[in-house]
């Protein structure tokens, strides 16, 4: 199995942070390209749901929150929907940085190969650019 990891800085309280990973309609504007026309759906307590999905692309992820230590950590079981007999761990982790930042730190395990995490650093690296540039006032 294979791991990844990527960090960000966003320029941005903890607490807003947290509110644009657990919040559905922040959710939304910044995950995924506004041209996938992205919907979510986001309970965050332990074994609620968090969903992503997009109609134009016919794709979703969907999770299941593993745990979480509100405005800090989020531990979910995620798959593509269509392939959940393949499921990965995503933990989100948010700390505090000087300047009253909010260091991003994305962990995805669980992915079979290089392929995979090839094709999911790309992606992390994309939404995460959205969150930096959303909270930066740049449209993506």
């Amino acid at each position: 199995m294979f791991e990844l990891t990527q960090e960000v800085e966003v320029a941005a309280p903890l607490d807003a942070v947290w509110h644009d990973w657990t919040d559905p309609a922040s959710l939304e504007e910044w995950f995924w390209p506004a041209s996938l026309e992205p919907a979510a759906h986001v309970v965050p307590e332990p074994a609620g749901s968090w969903l992503v999905r997009s109609v134009p692309a016919s794709m979703a992820v969907v999770a299941t929150v593993v745990s979480l230590d509100a405005p800090h950590v989020m531990r979910l079981q995620w798959s593509w929907e269509g392939e959940e007999d393949h499921v990965t761990e995503v933990q989100v982790s948010l700390d505090t940085v000087d300047g009253g930042g909010t260091r991003v730190r994305v962990v995805h395990s669980g992915l079979l190969t290089e392929d995979e995490v090839a094709s999911h650093e790309q992606g992390w690296a994309d939404c995460l650019d959205r969150l930096v540039a959303r909270r930066r006032g740049v449209e993506s």
